[in-house]
């Protein structure tokens, strides 16, 4: 085999709570990951000129060695011994920075697609490893499509998927919050605000992340579309993915969706972007 594609999923958080700061720098984290059906797509051909090729087309990302597909070919390649060449071509449709885990999905999608185009180097626990070197939640791309996630995200556990919402409609406002800023905002709040509000009770947990307050406090466009879409009538909830700056809304089951956009547009202009997508 010389050619493989892959499509790598976006994931929403259903809850995301910090329940302490580990000693190497991270936080202890209790969260659900959902994949959604909103998919970058990733196409890798063996090639003989012995490099790392990417082509990124109108994504405006790097195609160097700071992008994390480049990073996780380097890292297979370094961790089998091979020096396979690879020509990598992704397609972007996950908003970058947004809180929809684009970036770690397309590094462990590039991880089992190396695996499979080399006739399968490494276990399946190879790769959950090579997978945390590169981001807390790139394991979970690897996995079962619902998952608890504890440590920092990268110990995972199945959900059952009965009783989870089954579709949501992202809203990206059109520009990204960093990780790292987000959590060190975090850190920096008094205690009594490092909880986020509850959004809903479900079986698996509240619905609540408590990276809201701090990044709601720079980011104050935020509050305001997760206040908006949580009162529409065609919502049942809504809340900010990850470390934003993704919102999300899980979707009544006779919502109309097109409705809830074209308002959308009219309320937060066009740079406001939104999809609505499956859960599960």
């Amino acid at each position: 085999m010389n050619l493989t594609e892959r499509h790598p999923p976006a994931k929403i958080n259903l809850l995301l709570h910090i329940t302490g700061h580990r000693p190497d720098g991270f936080h202890e984290l209790d969260t659900i990951f959902i994949r959604t059906s909103l998919c970058d797509r990733l196409e890798i051909r063996r090639a003989d000129h012995g490099k790392i090729n990417l082509s990124c087309p109108a994504s405006g990302l790097s195609s160097g060695p700071d992008n994390l597909v480049v990073r996780a070919a380097e890292l297979f390649s370094r961790r089998t011994g091979r020096d396979d060449g690879f020509d990598i071509r992704l397609e972007k449709h996950i908003p970058a920075g947004g809180g929809l885990g684009g970036g770690s999905a397309d590094a462990a999608s590039t991880l089992d697609a190396l695996n499979e185009l080399c006739d399968q180097p490494l276990t399946r626990d190879d790769l959950l490893a090579l997978a945390a070197e590169l981001g807390s939640d790139a394991p979970f791309f690897l996995g079962p499509p619902v998952a608890r996630g504890t440590g920092r995200g990268e110990i995972l556990t199945p959900v059952e998927a009965a009783g989870l919402p089954g579709r949501a409609l992202l809203v990206n406002p059109g520009f990204g919050v960093p990780t790292p800023w987000a959590y060190a905002a975090y850190r920096a709040l008094p205690q009594h605000q490092k909880r986020g509000e509850v959004n809903a009770e479900f079986p698996w947990g509240q619905m609540r992340n408590d990276l809201e307050p701090a990044v709601f406090g720079k980011y104050l466009l935020l509050p305001r579309l997760k206040s908006w879409l949580r009162n529409r009538p065609e919502t049942t909830a809504a809340m900010m993915s990850g470390s934003g700056a993704t919102m999300f809304a899980l979707l009544a089951p006779d919502a109309d969706v097109r409705a809830v956009q074209l308002d959308l547009r009219a309320t937060f202009g066009h740079g406001c972007w939104s999809h609505e997508v499956r859960l599960g």
